[in-house]
């Protein structure tokens, strides 16, 4: 197999926010491509370690390469590896700079970047526009995304296609339409409770998803509504939760509020069953 396409992502086993599944997805589709047409994919991880791709679902544990922080040994084996690509795929504008590299030594090599939305609504430096101009196609998540990287940085039309994200093709479904008796009762529901549901990171570097405003409001809402509870599905930094502690305490929510933290995947879909409405009122989603 010749080589054909170079995938280069920050973390895509060793973390679990929306980009790491949409880069192990993509792996997933990438790897299934080149068996297609018999063209080799190598995935690199910046920050991921190598152990974290064993036994994984999604592509052969031989095609990735974790680098584990090591970021000056990513970058040189990646341009020694971009090389020898036709295509290189950037899964986030952080890895721009290694793309511009790669573009440098091999001026033929396609460079492809994924944008996901907040991280490209930001003004740039010129340096790294004129990084962002050497970019031979843009996938942005949404219309949105697209629209607001051509009014900030000037780029033509043509050099975007929209890649809207897709399902997790191993996202479980639950065996039951019923809300699950044994999660009502592991966090403390009856079968009156109407459940707001929240499925978030939530660190302080964050704080646009919203879930503070969802607090903000229920003390109204649970006057009309007392059987009203807001269970929030997430990890959680110290920071962040001392915070949420402290507004849950100040405004009376101990009994209306649970925190179920990081859950596994394989339970995900009974949570969201278990919630009668989802809310996020989130500032800066790209899936617009």
């Amino acid at each position: 197999m010749r080589n054909k396409v170079l995938f280069l992502t920050l973390r895509i086993f060793s973390a679990t926010g929306g980009i790491e599944k949409v880069c192990r997805i993509a792996g997933k589709a990438l790897y299934e491509l080149g068996l297609q047409k018999e063209e080799l994919v190598k995935i690199f991880s910046m920050y991921g370690e190598q152990d974290r791709a064993d036994c994984n679902k999604y592509f052969p544990q031989l095609l990735f390469r974790g680098f584990a922080h090591k970021r000056i040994r990513f970058v040189l084996t990646s341009i020694k590896e971009g090389r020898r690509s036709e295509v290189v795929l950037l899964s986030h504008i952080n890895l721009l700079l290694v793309g511009f590299l790669i573009k440098l030594f091999r001026p033929s090599v396609k460079l492809v970047m994924l944008a996901h939305g907040i991280e490209v609504w930001r003004s740039l430096p010129s340096w790294k526009r004129y990084m962002l101009r050497r970019v031979d196609l843009i996938l942005p998540v949404s219309h949105f995304t697209k629209d607001k990287m051509m009014s900030l940085y000037g780029l033509p039309e043509e050099k975007f296609s929209v890649l809207n994200n897709c399902l997790d093709p191993f996202f479980e479904q639950p065996l039951e339409n019923e809300k699950s008796d044994l999660l009502k009762a592991h966090y403390g529901f009856s079968k009156e409770n109407i459940i707001l549901l929240t499925v978030s990171r939530m660190v302080d570097t964050e704080r646009y998803k919203g879930y503070d405003k969802v607090l903000q409001v229920l003390p109204e809402l649970v006057k009309e509504y007392p059987q009203l509870r807001y269970l929030l599905v997430g990890r959680y930094d110290d920071i962040e939760k001392k915070r949420l502690d402290e507004l849950i305490n100040l405004l009376g929510l101990q009994d209306i509020v649970v925190f179920a933290g990081l859950i596994p995947d394989e339970v995900l879909a009974a949570h969201f069953r278990l919630g009668d409405i989802f809310v996020m009122p989130s500032e800066k989603e790209g899936l617009v």
